[in-house]
């Protein structure tokens, strides 16, 4: 499973930004830290059941002391490397590909910044699916018209805060 996350999201990579071949060094480095992204987060979850389990059976504050130190220090690395893949040339994090609906009226902006310009607003529920993601916003990828779905191949981001992953029906 993790690994066709992490190859799902390296495709997303390599289609979705139209590098020149002199950029694959970058490119290389880049899908480099989404595996350790991946990894990392992995070894957060184990490590948070771990402290889970400890409090429901141990009165060992050590142990959670010492798991709960090793968590924050991993969430400094992902931390980081977030910032490293914000801040490349890419301009954003690929994210696992999301439907993602909307919960409030949402603004459409034409980047990703409360600065930017509202080219829209979309009502509640307003269905739309996305892979990437930068300063708290996730750019529109495609969205619905009708029930089918198209492509999207403007700058049109809107707050994480204003949208929810859309559950589907199983």
């Amino acid at each position: 499973m993790k690994k066709s996350l992490i190859a799902c999201g390296v495709a997303l990579l390599l289609a979705g930004c139209n590098t020149p071949d002199d950029n694959k060094k970058e490119i290389d480095n880049l899908k480099d830290q989404i595996t350790e992204l991946q990894t990392l987060t992995d070894q957060v979850k184990t490590l948070e059941m771990d402290v889970d389990r400890l409090k429901s059976t141990s009165t060992n504050t050590a142990n959670m002391d010492k798991i709960n130190a090793k968590i924050a220090s991993l969430e400094d690395k992902i931390s980081s490397l977030e910032t490293k893949v914000n801040n490349s040339s890419l301009g954003y994090i690929v994210i696992k590909p999301t439907t993602l609906i909307t919960t409030t009226n949402a603004k459409v902006y034409s980047a990703p910044s409360e600065d930017s310009e509202v080219i829209d607003e979309w009502a509640p529920k307003t269905t739309f699916t996305s892979y990437k993601e930068k300063n708290n916003f996730v750019k529109v990828t495609g969205y619905f018209v009708d029930n089918k779905w198209t492509q999207n191949t403007k700058e049109w981001w809107i707050k994480k805060s204003d949208a929810k992953i859309k559950i589907l029906a199983q």
